[in-house]
């Protein structure tokens, strides 16, 4: 691509004034070659396109990597979401094996695999209730013990419902797990190591944005998120205020949306549906 070599050319042709590319083509090099930087910047360049305001989104990704002032990974973006998803996780799979003890409780034959199940509970509890990242890692070493049924445990179906809940919740909290293997220090400092290289990533998405708008423009061309964009104009404004009369002019035609293959991490697509429906109440998605 004609913008991509053109941005690309000048960066290297500064190279030794630009510490922030240096970093980027490091990190990226593989210690070979920066075959992969085009393919890179562009991957970047689409995702951000797919967001109400591209600029404002690539400037939040270096203000997120910036942990300077942070003294948990856990109050980090990504240590928040993994946070959050563990949780999640705990919460159904401490509901499924409470169910199975309660179940045990009541069946014959059934105390000492009960009793396992409850211990193994409060540990998952200790586990879900962490509140940082050091929390984790204290209490993320689970020992389901071993599960053992004595001869008066007759219950077939029983049995089976509680050798499958566990081993699910055993085996999908290692994998849960795996994020929370380096300390928080460490997480930060590879974090903060990285804010340089971001910088100049998101640089020369900049570049390639402005030189890419160029060549479009001298040939007189719009891309497919161009349209996207320039209709959210029209149905929301340049500043993203909210439906225009012309947003609420074309939803008077239509009774029902329905949207097939829906993408739910495209902001822009989701803010085309919304300013055309009402409120997301007459709008169908797969």
């Amino acid at each position: 691509m004609a913008a991509m070599e053109q941005v690309l050319n000048e960066a290297y042709a500064t190279v030794h004034a630009d510490s922030d590319f240096r970093a980027f083509a490091d990190t990226q090099g593989l210690g070979r070659n920066d075959d992969q930087l085009p393919e890179i910047i562009l991957q970047v360049f689409n995702s951000a396109r797919c967001h109400l305001d591209p600029d404002k989104w690539l400037e939040s990704c270096v203000s997120a990597a910036d942990v300077s002032h942070i003294s948990d990974a856990a109050q980090t973006v990504w240590g928040a979401y993994l946070l959050l998803d563990l949780q999640k996780y705990l919460d159904l799979h401490i509901n499924a094996l409470s169910n199975c003890v309660n179940a045990a409780l009541e069946a014959e034959g059934f105390e000492k695999p009960a009793a396992l199940l409850q211990d193994t509970v409060g540990q998952l509890t200790k586990l879900r209730n962490a509140r940082t990242w050091l929390d984790v890692q204290l209490a993320k070493d689970v020992d389901f013990g071993r599960l053992t049924f004595p001869k008066s445990c007759t219950d077939a179906e029983l049995i089976s419902k509680i050798k499958a809940v566990r081993s699910a919740c055993k085996d999908g909290l290692e994998k849960k797990l795996r994020s929370f293997h380096d300390n928080s220090n460490q997480i930060l400092f590879d974090l903060q190591e990285s804010v340089a290289a971001l910088r100049g990533l998101v640089s020369l998405t900049h570049k390639f944005t402005d030189a890419y708008d160029r060549l479009k423009k001298s040939r007189r061309i719009l891309d497919f998120g161009d349209l996207e964009h320039r209709t959210l104009d029209l149905l929301l404004g340049k500043k993203r205020w909210g439906p225009t009369a012309v947003a609420h002019e074309v939803s008077r035609r239509f009774r029902e949306v329905m949207v097939d293959e829906y993408q739910d991490s495209n902001a822009i697509q989701d803010a085309i549906f919304s300013s055309l429906t009402d409120s997301g109440n007459n709008c169908f998605m797969v």
